[in-house]
């Protein structure tokens, strides 16, 4: 049975979503599966269903070894990570007909609480009608979209992709510079469609009811304000956020003027499809904008 309301946090990488996922999961109206990309939807084609169990897979492989050496006291750890991840392996393995395993899953999580939720940024990839078929999954569905200034959030997103290939950090800031060159030239094509934010926002206005449907900017998500906007928008109570703390965030690093240039003009429409929908942009955008 599907809960009352389902929360889907859609995006985009590096936008935070991370720090959603954590103060949802705090909050005492909300239930949170304690993986938070659980790439259900992402995953219905066999190959990337595979491909995304192999990766689970081999997470528990590694902590399994960790727990093999490791003192008394941090095996249950150990023990409660490798039983989420073997519990997502089981759900992407299901079949996929009418979602049952996963409302099962979701249902398991929610116990008495009033929202339960799946935050994974893949999901503002999905097509129009992978979307409309999530809306239809419970009494409830909301979706919550977080954008981010488009170079601040091509660029997080590099950096942190070149913090995991380096293999020294001496080696970080020119394999960053060497990714984003691969994204500008096209021969990486992943890492732009993340920040379009043009093609995510007319799919989710299609599928989803505008009334089920939230966008937020970074820029303006650690604030009062915005919390409280997105509790009333999940119909929960006011809960105390942690507005100072940073989640996930990324080494410092500056863009070569050259490549921030070009990356500005291939993001350009995405600029002015956000600013055509929401009119003032905060200060971050603007300052970038005039860049152009």
């Amino acid at each position: 049975m599907a809960p009352e309301t389902l929360m889907f946090g859609i995006g985009a990488t590096k936008a935070g979503t991370s720090w959603l996922y954590r103060y949802l999961d705090s909050h005492p109206d909300c239930a949170m599966p304690a993986m938070k990309e659980l790439h259900y939807f992402d995953t219905a084609d066999p190959r990337k269903q595979a491909w995304q169990v192999k990766q689970f897979t081999r997470k528990a492989a590694d902590l399994k070894a960790r727990r093999a050496f490791a003192p008394a006291a941090k095996q249950a750890s150990l023990d409660g990570r490798i039983a989420v991840l073997e519990g997502a392996i089981s759900l992407l393995s299901a079949p996929r007909d009418g979602h049952a395993a996963y409302l099962s899953y979701l249902s398991g999580v929610a116990g008495s609480a009033r929202v339960v939720g799946d935050v994974t940024p893949a999901y503002g990839l999905l097509p129009e009608e992978e979307l409309r078929v999530m809306a239809g999954l419970a009494p409830r569905t909301r979706f919550i979209y977080i954008l981010r200034d488009p170079l601040d959030r091509l660029w997080s997103n590099i950096r942190m992709v070149a913090g995991r290939k380096a293999k020294a950090d001496s080696e970080v800031a020119q394999t960053a510079r060497r990714l984003l060159e691969k994204a500008l030239t096209g021969e990486d094509r992943q890492v732009i469609m993340r920040s379009d934010y043009a093609g995510t926002l007319d799919r989710l206005e299609r599928a989803v009811p505008r009334e089920s449907r939230l966008v937020l900017f970074f820029e303006q998500l650690f604030s009062h304000e915005t919390v409280a906007r997105i509790c009333r928008f999940l119909g929960i109570g006011d809960h105390p956020a942690d507005l100072g703390r940073k989640v996930h965030a990324g080494r410092r690093l500056e863009m070569d003027e050259d490549q921030a240039h070009r990356a500005l003009s291939a993001l350009r429409g995405q600029y002015e499809a956000v600013a055509s929908r929401f009119g003032e942009l905060p200060p971050r955008w603007r300052e970038n904008y005039a860049r152009i």
